[in-house]
């Protein structure tokens, strides 16, 4: 057990893993605030948002709450990659137990290496937006329903872990709640086919759980977040996102987008592999946790293509949201990786040495022997994503495909093996192959070969980019994945954008009471590289305008709509950030702050402007860690201070704007002067005259 519980670490240095992944969207660090900083997000924007569900991303309590513990105990930085090795854990963990349990101890390191190597789950495990934490809950809630299957001992215990793992997986991700649906479903549909006994008990353990899980998480919310009812807004979300203009802003009616997004075509092809290989010649020769995890992941792929395609909601054209889909996907992968190897998991190679018919020598060697062939499957599989990694470093990178003709080529490719592991199954079995005890027997060399051909065709799908593309109509533009970095990728730019963005809560110090609105203000040609930045405070619902450094007509709107006390300038470059204040004049601005945050080569410049006009006058400036030790008359001073400045800046533009008026009246009185000398001197020829 030592050994899994150190692979996630050993596995991040051998195949190079990246840490954290790009944000692409903003959606991540709207997550991301309410892990550093929770309530100032509720105190200033609780008014303003709540009627809209724009707060809901607070109500996704299953992630958060482990991340703000995290965040807590060890720091932004840190405490992002401790939770990452926790929901590793939970995935993997589960799974190992599952496969040993089926077909020997070297199969769980199989189920190990097949979801360490998933570059969707990397993907995933590499932002803060919720999947990352749901795609663990959902691979190991079905890893220790697979467990409840055949002994009594433990199942109670897996059946509430279990129920405990889906019920927070349901309250970290929405898309989770179909896939938690159908795996109980499909749970409860099994059990009445093959076991009905104490089904009503294990219900109620289930429903007991979830009860319970559901209580621990609303009071860790109330604790670490601020909100005791999480329940409310995820139901007042879940309508406002069913509006017609939500779907016409986020829902695609058309499926002209999916051809060209090639590693949606993995989940069909391993569940039609899953049962080339699982299939038997009766129905009822399948095992039973082979035929649940089966099950599962079918109905799963069908629900999330019934949404997205028959339905309203983005199940697969947003890649946040069809991640979660892998947990299934991961699990059966892993299991035809551990059937097809069975000639390799048996005990073919190395018979003898447990009877005693061998040497104490010989006998030491062929436990050697069959340790290496138990371990190759699991080798098979890392050595797939390794020989990639080599590639894309080679400059061999995986070709840009669609569904046709080439990502459906590769689809059959991947069936093709499956059906080579079944042949392998089927060969390994005969009596000619089971008296060979080498390493060449033709069993053994086929399940190999079906194992390095469903891995590596479902890695090309994965990885190839999608075909560039003009806009499809009724479509709605997601970027596409990167899922091609996930292996051997560079993350020291995204951890340098993360650990400055943690800080930005910090500069802005908290709200000095309850709908002090801060607004964001950046150029537009740097809203790319400030999605991060900008997504701390709510991306577009709380930017000024677009217009940066000149002040518009909407941003107008925006700071009179809004009353806005604080406005906070972000640029990579700092420049025009004194013009920027000037367009401002009209809402009495004063700069409280400048600072530059700096991590690495990324460096935002960021100015804290307060907005007299709308600022309840508090200590708002002062910082952050000094503002609740303020008595009364340190207030009162910090109080005078702002006014004396607020005072002097409006005194400064009074003199300047009298200075301005002065001079235009010396430069008229000057123009009517020698309008006059000139009048004068036109006269004097004629009076000569």
């Amino acid at each position: 057990m030592l050994a899994v519980l150190a692979s996630p670490g050993v596995l991040y240095v051998v195949l190079r893993l990246r840490g954290m992944a790009p944000a692409q969207l903003p959606d991540p660090s709207m997550h991301t605030t309410f892990i550093i900083d929770p309530h100032d997000i509720f105190v200033r924007y609780q008014a303003m948002f709540t009627p809209s569900a724009r707060l809901r991303e607070a109500a996704r309590v299953g992630f958060l709450v482990p991340a703000r513990v995290a965040y807590l105990l060890f720091g932004a930085v840190p405490g992002f990659f401790v939770l990452r090795y926790v929901l590793a854990l939970v995935a993997i963990v589960p799974l190992y137990l599952l496969l040993k349990k089926l077909y020997g101890r070297w199969a769980g390191f199989v189920g190990i290496a097949v979801v360490m190597s998933s570059p969707v789950v990397i993907t995933a495990w590499g932002t803060d937006y919720p999947d990352s934490a749901a795609v663990s809950y959902l691979t190991g809630g079905l890893a220790a329903l697979g467990l409840c299957w055949g002994g009594q001992r433990w199942r109670a215990a897996w059946l509430a872990g279990a129920a405990a793992l889906l019920t927070l997986a349901v309250w970290s991700h929405g898309a989770s709640v179909p896939l938690v649906i159908v795996l109980v479903v499909v749970y409860l549909g099994v059990r009445l086919l093959r076991g009905r006994a104490h089904l009503a008990r294990d219900i109620a353990l289930l429903a007991a759980s979830a009860i319970a899980v559901t209580g621990l998480l609303a009071i860790c919310s109330k604790l670490l977040l601020g909100q005791l009812n999480f329940i409310t807004p995820t139901v007042r979300s879940a309508r406002s996102l069913s509006t017609a203009a939500a779907l016409r802003a986020d829902h695609s009616s058309s499926w002209g987008w999916a051809p060209f997004d090639p590693y949606l075509l993995v989940p069909p092809a391993i569940v039609l592999s899953y049962f080339a290989v699982v299939l038997r010649r009766r129905w009822g020769d399948i095992g039973t946790a082979q035929l649940f995890v089966g099950l599962t992941g079918a109905l799963q792929v069908a629900t999330l293509v019934y949404l997205q395609f028959l339905g309203s909601f983005q199940a697969l054209e947003m890649h946040f949201f069809s991640s979660v889909l892998w947990s299934s996907v991961n699990v059966m992968v892993a299991i035809i990786v551990a059937e097809a190897t069975q000639p390799f998991l048996r005990r073919g190679i190395a018979a003898g040495w447990e009877d005693g018919t061998l040497t104490p020598w010989a006998a030491g060697a062929a436990r050697v022997a069959r340790w290496g062939a138990a371990a190759v499957p699991a080798l098979l599989v890392l050595a797939v994503a390794l020989v990639y990694e080599a590639a894309v470093r080679a400059h061999l990178a995986v070709p840009a495909m669609t569904w046709a003709p080439w990502g459906a080529v590769v689809a059959v490719i991947v069936l093709a093996g499956a059906v080579i592991g079944r042949l392998a199954i089927d060969w390994s079995r005969s009596a000619d192959d089971r008296r060979r005890a080498d390493w060449l027997a033709p069993g053994r060399l086929l399940s190999a070969v079906a194992v390095v051909i469903v891995t590596a065709g479902a890695l090309v799908l994965t990885v190839a980019p999608p075909t560039k593309h003009t806009s499809r109509a009724d479509t709605v533009y997601d970027p596409a994945p990167a899922y091609a970095e996930a292996l051997g990728g560079n993350d020291t730019a995204f951890v340098d954008q993360y650990k400055v963005i943690s800080e930005l809560p910090g500069f802005a110090g908290p709200a000095a009471y309850p709908g002090e609105i801060l607004l964001t203000w950046e150029p537009r040609g740097q809203f790319g590289n400030l999605l991060g930045a900008m997504g701390m405070f709510h991306n577009a619902f709380t930017w000024v305008s677009q217009s940066f450094p000149r002040l518009d007509q909407v941003g107008v709107l925006q700071i009179r709509g809004r009353r806005a006390a604080q406005v906070l300038l972000m640029s990579l470059t700092g420049h025009h950030f004194a013009e920027a204040v000037r367009s401002l004049a009209r809402f009495r601005p004063v700069v409280v702050r400048r600072g530059s945050l700096s991590q690495g080569p990324y460096h935002l410049h960021v100015w804290l402007v307060d907005l007299s006009r709308y600022l309840r006058h508090g200590p708002s400036h002062l910082p952050r860690r000094a503002r609740p030790a303020l008595n009364r008359t340190a207030q009162r001073s910090a109080h005078a201070q702002r006014l004396a400045q607020a005072q002097r800046l409006a005194q400064a533009q009074r003199l300047a704007q009298a200075q301005r008026l002065a001079q235009a009246k010396r430069l008229a009185q000057a123009k009517r002067l020698a309008q006059a000398r000139a009048s004068r001197r036109a006269q004097r020829p004629a009076q000569a005259h």
